[in-house]
């Protein structure tokens, strides 16, 4: 299973879901950074597998123009688990997650905090969350946080833990 030690070494995890191995069980090692707006999974080949942050911690700096994005843009059938997620995002879309854009299939989430400034730059409907944009999973989460603020006065649908959700 692959090691993720460096932000490199995860956009190199991001690619090989997003070209098909979605079933990837990954560990983090070291505390990381990411440049940019890396995300594991599309809305093709989403994430599948167990991704273990061992206590690790996950920074980013997000700007947002498409909707279902997150650390893990889109997970079905997937474990995430040990992790604190913290940095900003700035969104223009509907259903961003701090931790995870769209969530399908069966998804277990547990020991994540997530410590993200969430801002939504999109009057109406946002669907932003501390940890799912989009619930369409029979989604479980363990001994989870969200501690980061979000909204915008011209928003609607800010929710810490699903922003919007499909009975599920």
């Amino acid at each position: 299973r692959p090691q993720i030690g460096t932000a490199e070494d995860f956009a190199a995890f991001a690619q090989a879901v997003s070209e098909g191995q979605t079933d990837i069980d990954a560990v983090l090692t070291a505390d990381i950074e990411l440049t940019g707006n890396v995300m594991v999974g599309t809305s093709t080949n989403q994430y599948a597998g167990t991704f273990d942050g061992q206590g690790h911690k996950v920074t980013y700096n997000y700007s947002i123009e498409s909707n279902y994005s997150g650390l893990f843009a889109f997970a079905n059938n997937a474990t995430i688990r040990n992790l604190f997620v913290e940095g900003s995002a700035v969104s223009t879309a509907i259903h961003f997650g701090a931790l995870i854009g769209q969530a399908n299939g069966t998804v277990l989430v547990e020991n994540v905090v997530t410590n993200v400034d969430i801002t939504g730059n999109r009057s109406g409907v946002t669907g932003n969350s501390g940890m799912l944009g989009a619930n369409y999973a029979n989604i479980t989460f363990n001994n989870c946080a969200v501690l980061g603020p979000m909204g915008n006065p011209g928003s609607s649908m800010y929710s810490p833990f699903s922003g919007w959700s499909n009975g599920n």
